[in-house]
């Protein structure tokens, strides 16, 4: 890749004094009252930065706001690492506690115990939660809208 680009510069370089060579005839650019008189080759050059120069000058509040983006996003996923860490951690803590728990022997009779009775609640039957679903306005427009072409079928 070294050789790519030194090729690259190396011909950049000769086609610039070739053009330079080339175009030696003296003109003179005028804007308002201000003139300037030079070769046609230095002339384009100077253009040529300065374009480069205001092109800089435009293009850098939004390369730097995305520079300050950039860095408050890096910041964010490391913090987020971290915890992620953290909680990883105590998975860990959480998996050996529950299989030394486990681990542990266990009765080889189990007696089934009655509810207290001053205790009401513990009459009624266990209902398990029906899985959730999300509100309508979470799910696809395809999903909502009944006249969708794209609703599956």
């Amino acid at each position: 890749m070294k050789v790519v680009k030194t090729i690259l510069i190396l011909a950049l370089v000769i086609a610039s004094v070739l053009f330079a060579a080339q175009n030696t005839e003296t003109v003179t650019v005028t804007f308002i009252s201000w003139s300037i008189s030079g070769s046609l080759s230095l002339i384009l050059v100077i253009a040529l930065i300065l374009g480069f120069i205001v092109g800089t000058l435009l293009m850098a509040p939004s390369v730097m706001r995305k520079k300050f983006q950039s860095f408050g996003l890096r910041r964010k996923v490391s913090k987020l690492e971290r915890e992620k860490d953290k909680l990883g951690r105590k998975i860990e803590k959480a998996e050996s506690a529950a299989s030394t728990s486990n681990s542990a022997p266990t009765p080889t009779a189990v007696q089934e115990s009655q509810p207290p009775a001053d205790n009401p609640a513990a009459d009624k039957e266990i209902v398990a939660e029906p899985d959730f679903t999300p509100p309508a306005t979470c799910r696809p427009r395809w999903f909502r809208d009944p006249d969708s072409p794209f609703k599956r079928k």
